[in-house]
């Protein structure tokens, strides 16, 4: 996990896999919008870690959402903000329990990442768990921010998406809407530097 294209592709790895196991988009037989429930069941399933859900009044008022674990990180307890809409809960929750499938002791050093660090300076990510994406920023949390973007809004969409925004048949608020995810992450997986990223990724994921 030492080079900037590895967190990356860990990321859309994990979001690939996962997508396998979920009805999600596959056209007459599942919906485009991703269950969270469906895939707390398959997390739970595929780690086996006790998972509970609790929505929470946070003291920090910049804290969306916070996961803890005991015994050996096969408890764990994701505590959601909630005083925020449900669009965000949906994407916080995605994203917290998206941690227990991808962190690891090196995802818990802070920066030292170059990709991650550019993504986070454009303003992609970051900003779940502060208001400032610089403040606190740990690498984990971009990489579950990553992952649960790939997992709820699926590459396979985007370029039918870009054409409809091209066309004006579209815009990225109404998107949002479909996906049921927020407008900014929208405009994040849309955008030509982050695609880039990712279909870089799955080609070499493809290639493994």
């Amino acid at each position: 996990m030492n080079l900037s294209h590895d967190r990356i592709a860990k990321s859309s790895l994990v979001a690939h896999d996962l997508l396998k196991k979920l009805k999600i988009g596959r056209p007459g037989i599942d919906p485009t919008v991703v269950s969270v429930d469906e895939l707390y069941s398959v997390i739970s399933d595929q780690t086996k870690i006790t998972i509970t859900l609790e929505e929470a009044v946070f003291e920090a008022t910049r804290v969306r959402g916070k996961v803890e674990r005991w015994n050996g990180g096969k408890v764990a307890k994701i505590y959601i903000r909630q005083q925020q809409d449900l669009v965000w809960k949906r994407f916080v929750t995605a994203k917290e329990l998206l941690h227990l499938v991808i962190d690891n002791d090196d995802d818990f050093n802070p920066y030292g990442d170059e990709t991650l660090e550019y993504l986070v300076e454009l303003g992609h990510f970051g900003w779940l768990n502060s208001g400032d994406p610089f403040a606190g920023f740990v690498q984990s949390e971009v990489v579950a921010e990553i992952a649960a973007l790939e997992v709820l809004y699926p590459l396979r969409f985007r370029s039918a998406d870009l054409k409809k925004l091209h066309d004006k048949d579209t815009t990225r608020a109404a998107l949002g809407v479909i996906y049921e995810i927020p407008s900014q992450y929208v405009a994040t997986a849309l955008n030509d530097d982050y695609l880039g990223l990712q279909i870089k990724a799955l080609e070499e994921l493809r290639g493994r």
